[in-house]
This record gives C-alpha cells, sequence and structure tokens, in this order.
C-alpha cells in the first residue's frame, strides 16, 4: 500500500523545531512512554534544569492504566537517572488542553517558564503548540515555546511500548 500521503501528513503536523537550552522540560502525558524518554533524554543533556509530567488518565489510557500518565513517566525517567528533585508532577490533567495548564505548578514552585520544552508524540507537536499558543498567552508573561517529540519517522507508528503499563 502507498502511504506517501500519510507522509506527507505526518512531517506537516511535525514541527521539527531546534532545541534550546530552556527552563522547564514538559512531558505531556499520552498513552506512549517514548514521549517521557526523549523529556528524560532532554533533561539529562542538560537543556533544562526541570522536568514536569502531566497527565492524569486520557482517552488512550483510562481503563488500560491503573496510574496517572505522569506516574508511569515519573518511573521512566527515574530508571534512566533523573533525579527526582528534580521532577515535578500534575497528575490531573486528561486531555492536551489540561496537559498546557501547568502553568500554576511552576508558579507555586518558584520555577520560570520564560523559554520551556514541550514533549509530545510526533502527529500532536503543530497541536500542542497551538493550544499552548492559545493557553498561555492569558497569563500575561512572555513564555517561548519549542515542541519536539521522539525523534521517529511514521514507520515507528504504532510501537510496543504504547499501552503497555
Amino acid at each position: 500500500m502507498d502511504n506517501k500521503w500519510a507522509r506527507v501528513l505526518w512531517d506537516y503536523l511535525c514541527l521539527h523545531q531546534s532545541l534550546e537550552k530552556s527552563d522547564v522540560i514538559i512531558g505531556l502525558g499520552c498513552h506512549d512512554v517514548r514521549v517521557a524518554e526523549r523529556s528524560a533524554d532532554l533533561f539529562l543533556e542538560g537543556l533544562a534544569p526541570w522536568l514536569l509530567f502531566t497527565g492524569y488518565l486520557g482517552n488512550q489510557t483510562a481503563g488500560v492504566w491503573t496510574r496517572p500518565e505522569a506516574d508511569v513517566f515519573l518511573d521512566v525517567a527515574l530508571r534512566m537517572g533523573v533525579p527526582r528533585r528534580n521532577i515535578l508532577l500534575e497528575t490531573e490533567a486528561t486531555n492536551t488542553g489540561e496537559n498546557i495548564r501547568f502553568y500554576r505548578l511552576l508558579k507555586e514552585n518558584n520555577i520560570p517558564a520564560h523559554r520551556v520544552i514541550l514533549v509530545q508524540q510526533p502527529f500532536m507537536e503543530r497541536r500542542v503548540f497551538a493550544i499552548f499558543l492559545h493557553q498561555w498567552h492569558d497569563q500575561g508573561e512572555h513564555t517561548h515555546a519549542i515542541v519536539t517529540s521522539p525523534q521517529m519517522g511514521i514507520s515507528a507508528y504504532p510501537h510496543f511500548t504504547a499501552l503497555t503499563c
């Protein structure tokens, strides 16, 4: 089967933004633990001093996982060597819009958010960026957002790590 149009769509949805040092890396909850792995890798590469995982149970994890997505992502990051003291958790969000509302947790912990790296699945990059721009502008602070995802092509989806926690 020719999947040329699927590749065109995939390439459109992936923003391919360049990474820069930031204040915090935010791993947005989902069913794919490769998002947690990418978030932890970026932290371990020194791109930010803080890692925030956000997510309760969403459409793909409710009824499948018994723990919030943020807790599952925390386990992944700890196994990879991220110190627990550098990780914040938000365990109530059930969709992308709620995931973006992490700013409250950052403010409560006096963590600046002038520059953030948002991590989600590749096909969600454009959506995450749009939702961030829509929701964050109400906070009265200018924040530069970079969106990234596990580095893979369309042929890597789906994957055995999805829905296995």
